[in-house]
């Protein structure tokens, strides 16, 4: 008979020595009984040891079906590859053509959808096997092969391959310019509309038509060119300990600036740097780039 393969417990009930002694005690192996088949000849007809005379002969490998000859058309790298994209992936040319035809890349992931695009057929191979499904048709193609002819077979492949990369490229196209013309439109708000920069202008000017006094040529100004705030941090005071832009500041703080809930009267320094760094002429071409491209995509 075949063996069966159990730990073995035994209860052992009257020998008080033993480490197992009323291990056991009450528990079910103490009351269990054997029941035992009715048909003892069909158990050991069923699982009794197999002859060594009743094991089947080995097929020799010249008896062995030959595997069906398939059509390798591509470079053995490329086709390796291919192979283990097709197989790791599980890809399926249904779900791919699905997710294509209804934009829809719940089905199969845009990172993966462009995977396959990148991996499509050139020219030259789809050419290569369209003659050979053409001249030898009783010859299938290996699996690369097939879906690479698979994919060409997808009507319009490329073209809404494209589509769907670029719904991704547009919205994120449009939000970077969005955020680069809604910063500068914040910050030309604050200076036209802020009284906080004008009270600090306001003090400018007032500061430096005292400093100028009378001179014929700066004196009694109405206002002054922006190019001298960057230069206010370099007129130092008499003792060097600060300068006329702390000088500004502190009067800025001690006639509107008591109120610790005032807003800050100017743009914050970060989204200055970015308005100044616009370039028009580069947002202009972002545009038409978009636009050209969002045309390309209107095909029956």
């Amino acid at each position: 008979m075949k063996p069966l393969y159990w730990t073995r417990i035994q209860t052992l009930a009257g020998y008080p020595g033993n480490p197992n002694f009323n291990k056991y005690k009450d528990s079910i192996w103490e009351i269990l009984e054997e029941v035992k088949p009715s048909e003892l000849n069909e158990f050991e007809e069923k699982f009794s040891r197999q002859s060594t005379q009743d094991k089947p002969k080995l097929v020799s490998k010249s008896e062995k079906p030959g595997k069906q000859q398939v059509a390798k058309l591509l470079d053995p790298k490329r086709s390796q590859n291919l192979g283990i994209l097709i197989s790791s992936q599980h890809l399926e040319i249904s779900e791919i053509e699905q997710a294509l035809l209804n934009f829809d890349t719940d089905i199969v992931s845009l990172e993966m959808l462009k995977r396959i695009y990148g991996a499509r057929a050139t020219d030259e191979e789809l050419q290569m096997i369209k003659a050979h499904i053409e001249s030898q048709v009783d010859v299938p193609l290996d699996k690369p092969e097939q879906f690479l002819y698979d994919l060409s077979c997808i009507a319009h492949f490329e073209e809404r391959m494209f589509c769907l990369m670029f719904q991704d490229k547009f919205n994120e196209g449009v939000s970077s310019i969005q955020s680069i013309l809604d910063n500068m439109q914040s910050v030309c708000d604050i200076l036209f509309t802020s009284e906080g920069v004008k009270r600090v202008l306001g003090i400018i000017l007032a500061l430096g038509n005292y400093m100028n006094g009378g001179n014929v040529q700066r004196g009694q100004a109405d206002g002054f060119s922006l190019d001298i705030l960057p230069k206010l941090k370099d007129v130092k005071s008499r003792d060097n300990a600060s300068t006329l832009l702390h000088f500004v500041v502190s009067t800025y703080m001690q006639k509107f600036g008591q109120n610790p809930e005032a807003p800050n009267p100017l743009p914050e320094p970060g989204d200055i740097d970015k308005a100044a760094l616009i370039k028009f002429e580069g947002v202009d071409k972002d545009l038409k780039q978009l636009r050209k491209e969002l045309g390309a995509c209107d095909f029956e």
